[in-house]
């Protein structure tokens, strides 16, 4: 059977080193870990791998140095930031004390993709897709994410070698190969696959931005890429925090189909620097499908399932406060001009609805006045 010496296609650095240092014919090394730089920035060797690691990997491992810098995250997505990275310890979190945990990435998987390894005889590997804080979904399977054992709920496992056979990702709580730990998804209807494309449409023009193309016209009127992306960090935001109360907007825009099989919970507010980096899939999927209901044109409501909700645009308006939405309008070019214009739109026809209503209800106390 192939050893695979050298990465596999769009395989993360971590993955593959973890895999290699299971080698019987390697030997045992410590993991790769972030670093910070003389200029104090982190380096993550999944991200942006310090030099000397990627020079200490290829002589061991016998792989050329550049093709190792080749296979980075931000190699692949050119205008990727950390806010759009999943990080179980994000950078911006972690303080100056000696004693801080150092950032690491969230890591999901996809289930469908490791029952194609295992039946392919290649060795389960982690894709560089699912370390991306702005995707809930395998595009290649249009399949969910996961980043916990269906069989138990654990979120811990690790590389085991079986008596036969490539090596597996397997639960260490439940031993189950995550391959075989089925989702709920697999019972879906056809309506919630529905949704699920709708989404994943979306998800595509992000990942088109992240690789810093302009996004397609049709779908996103006179967006340019680095839009995209604010807008997607900034309405997660905003959906996410509150002043009001625990209760975070993104409640209001309830989507069965982003969590199948589950109950909807009830998702609270954060103060987090980057939420959406650091959400859980349920809540990344939820805030990414309110996300795409908001920017997207009128159609793309059918993200939120339920037919009989406002449109995206009027309850984003109602739930949020508007001072915080006026502060991104202000800042010039930080969002699309057609978000802007359907925001200014919705706004003046929820005043002119509201004074309607209001000269509706003076001329009905008109009328039981004189009746």
């Amino acid at each position: 059977m192939r050893t695979h010496r050298e990465p596999l296609p769009e395989e993360l650095l971590t993955s593959w080193f973890a895999r290699r240092i299971r080698d019987p014919a390697g030997r045992k090394l410590p993991e790769p870990k972030a670093v910070r730089d003389r200029a104090g920035r982190w380096r993550h060797p999944d991200i942006l791998p310090a030099r000397g690691w990627l020079r200490f990997a290829s002589q061991h491992f016998d792989v050329p140095e550049v093709q190792l810098a080749s296979h980075t995250v931000t190699r692949r997505y050119a205008a990727l930031t950390p806010e759009l990275v999943a990080w179980s310890c994000s950078p911006a979190d972690i303080g100056n004390s000696p004693w801080s945990r150092l950032p690491k990435l969230k890591i999901c998987w996809c289930s469908r993709c490791l029952a194609d390894d295992f039946a392919a005889g290649r060795p389960a590997h982690i894709r560089q897709d699912w370390v991306i804080a702005a995707i809930g979904f395998c595009h290649h399977h249009r399949w969910p994410l996961e980043d916990r054992c269906n069989a138990c709920g654990s979120s811990v496992w690790a590389f085991r070698t079986p008596a036969r056979g490539a090596l597996r990702m397997v639960c260490t709580a439940c031993w189950r190969p995550l391959e075989r730990s089925f989702p709920p998804a697999l019972e879906a209807s056809n309506a919630i696959r529905h949704c699920w494309e709708a989404v994943i449409a979306f998800e595509h023009q992000i990942m088109t931005a992240l690789r810093g193309k302009t996004p397609d016209q049709f779908c996103l009127n006179f967006t340019s890429a680095e839009q995209v992306l604010r807008e997607v960090r900034d309405i997660s935001g905003l959906l996410i925090s509150s002043d009001r109360s625990d209760w975070a907007p993104v409640n209001a825009f309830p989507c069965a189909a982003m969590m199948p099989g589950h109950r909807l919970p009830e998702f609270h507010s954060t103060d987090a620097p980057h939420p959406l980096a650091s959400a859980r899939i349920p809540l990344r999927r939820s805030l990414l499908a309110a996300t795409c209901a908001i920017v997207m044109d009128a159609g793309s409501d059918v993200a939120l399932l339920d037919p009989g909700v406002a449109p995206a645009i009027e309850t984003f308006l109602s739930r949020v406060e508007g001072a915080a939405i006026d502060s991104f309008i202000a800042a010039p070019g930080r969002w699309s001009p057609s978000l802007i214009q359907r925001i200014a739109e919705t706004r003046r026809a929820t005043r002119r609805s509201a004074s309607i209503a209001r000269l509706k209800g003076c001329i009905s106390a008109i009328d039981r006045a004189f009746a």
